[in-house]
């Protein structure tokens, strides 16, 4: 690759049950100068079990699979991060700093958690930060807690005219994020573009399909607001996951000029405790709800994003977005042409509809800033 160019690579959750196949599609990510991954399981061997309706783990030699990946930074803000208590979280540092991959996301207390984290490519300096808005009771850390970064998102159910027709049509859910939490990430944000030249902010956000109040579209109410308020802070690329499927991307244009891109969510890659009933140890929750896997959670790519230095500045001059399916064992391989067709049109109908139209290409989705 061209000296000047500089290639990212980014996907999804990654729930490691065991070492995955060779069968595991890898593509663009090989030859990317830059990797990243969403580690949607604490890496332990014991801890202390949350309370709650789903938990997840990973064996503590899942940090040196990541590293056999060349994954170099995940993010674990996200809310599976603290499923096994404060030990799950310690082992899980303990494990990625002696496999040698970096994180961002949780850690000790909450300035520790809310810190970007640097990586240099070719002489550039890339930074990295984690925030979920998807917060279990207790995860969140404090200054006297370890726990992940977050910002917290206020519900509220409106009661429509309408369901006097229709009995039993969930209410509209309002979503809003908390200023004041917001405000500290716009602070992180600001810390972070002065101490390199690309801002990179995985976000743990947002409504798996069979979770969704169809009448509301795919995303939460807070989402598109926030991803602009924060890419107008200074996040160049925002990486969305909690979706368990692949959505679209939205260019948005700053105030101050330029712009940045948000990829709303990047999906499954590795997930294996959905491979088989009996892996995902489950709290009976207080109400039948009725969420079944469907076939958009099969659905992923690998995203990469390619980046130009011009005058010491990095700047995004394209987008790709490779399709893959998982197959029976929740691991991403190489789709067939109809499920590749299939996945690029559902993000490109998606993106159209953010107002950043892409184009599809032997069944890549691309974009280029204009």
């Amino acid at each position: 690759m061209d000296n000047n160019l500089l290639a990212i690579a980014a996907i999804g959750d990654v729930a490691m049950l065991r070492k995955p196949s060779d069968a595991l599609y890898l593509g663009p990510w090989n030859n990317a100068d830059v990797r990243f991954a969403n580690l949607e399981a604490p890496l332990t061997d014991s801890g202390v079990p949350a309370a709650k309706l789903i938990r997840l783990k990973t064996p503590t030699q899942g940090a040196i699979w990541l590293k056999e990946l060349h994954c170099n930074a995940v993010s674990l803000a996200n809310n599976h991060i603290m499923d096994w208590g404060i030990p799950g979280l310690e082992s899980t540092l303990a494990a990625l700093d002696q496999a040698g991959v970096k994180y961002a996301g949780a850690a000790g207390n909450a300035e520790q958690a809310s810190k970007h984290i640097i990586l240099n490519a070719h002489g550039h300096k890339i930074a990295f930060l984690s925030c979920a808005c998807t917060i279990p009771p207790g995860f969140l850390a404090r200054t006297d807690r370890p726990g992940l970064a977050g910002v917290r998102i206020r519900t509220a159910f409106a009661a429509d005219p309408s369901l006097e027709e229709q009995p039993g049509t969930p209410p509209w859910v309002h979503t809003e994020a908390i200023a004041g939490d917001v405000e500290t990430l716009v602070s992180q944000l600001k810390r972070a573009r002065a101490e390199s030249e690309y801002v990179i902010l995985a976000l743990h956000w947002g409504v798996p399909p069979q979770w969704q109040s169809r009448f509301q579209g795919p995303l939460a109410e807070y989402q598109a607001p926030l991803g602009r308020q924060l890419i107008e802070a200074g996040a160049d690329l925002i990486l969305g996951c909690h979706a368990h499927t692949v959505y679209g991307i939205e260019s948005v244009a700053r105030s101050t000029g330029g712009s940045g891109l948000i990829c709303y969510s990047l999906g499954n890659y590795v997930f294996h405790p959905l491979a088989g009933p009996r892996t995902l140890e489950l709290d009976s929750p207080m109400l039948p709800y009725h969420a079944e896997e469907r076939m958009e959670n099969t659905q992923t790519y690998i995203a990469r994003f390619t980046l130009a230095a011009t005058s010491g500045i990095l700047a995004l001059k394209q987008v790709e977005l490779i399709p893959a399916s998982l197959d029976k064992n929740w691991e991403a391989i190489a789709p067939t042409t109809e499920q590749a067709r299939t996945i690029g049109a559902r993000v490109a109908e998606f993106s159209k509809s953010r107002g950043t139209p892409v184009e599809i290409k032997d069944n890549v989705v691309t974009w280029k800033p204009t």
